[in-house]
């Protein structure tokens, strides 16, 4: 009995040994993470007063410059904001299917200071086009990629959260 529970606990170890790697392996795979340091902050959508409308901001910032935060590389590249009859999934695919593009920025955004002093932002709809005007569920969807000093990152897909607006 005594060694079929030693048995057992070394499998087990042995397990968790397979398991811890796996992870690390896909941590640091540069195929699944962010190669120019980048990341998006997708704010909701909110009513404007400098914009006489509703709106979304997203902004992005980089570790690795200078950095093409790209939009156009995809015909589904950019800042989107949308309204929607009803809350949703946060997935392209439900949020193409149910709801209205109300707004769009697609111009790529260079960024050539590092961090959080680099930081660069576009709005939805874009600044020179009026502000959205409805009412019912709003949220805001970027997908964007980075083209920098270690790379072409993958498509990465952000969305803000649901809210609730008339305006």
């Amino acid at each position: 009995m005594a060694d079929m529970n030693s048995g057992r606990r070394a499998r087990f170890a042995l397990l968790f040994v397979l398991v811890a790697l796996v992870v690390s392996v896909l941590q640091a795979s540069p195929a699944l993470a962010e190669v120019n340091g980048c990341s998006a902050n997708i704010q909701n959508p909110h009513v404007s007063q400098s914009h006489g409308g509703i709106d979304v901001t997203g902004v992005w910032k980089c570790s690795e410059v200078p950095t093409t935060i790209q939009f156009n590389f995809t015909a589904s590249g950019g800042l989107f904001l949308f309204l929607c009859p009803e809350k949703g999934r946060s997935t392209e695919t439900w949020v193409t299917n149910h709801c209205t593009i109300k707004g769009i920025n697609a111009d790529d955004l260079p960024i050539t200071t590092a961090g959080n002093s680099g930081a660069k932002d576009r709005v939805a709809p874009h600044t020179a086009e009026p502000a959205a005007h409805g009412s019912g569920w709003w949220i805001a969807c970027a997908t964007w990629r980075s083209v920098g000093p270690s790379g072409t990152s993958p498509k990465h897909v952000k969305f803000s959260n649901w809210v609730q607006i008339s305006g």
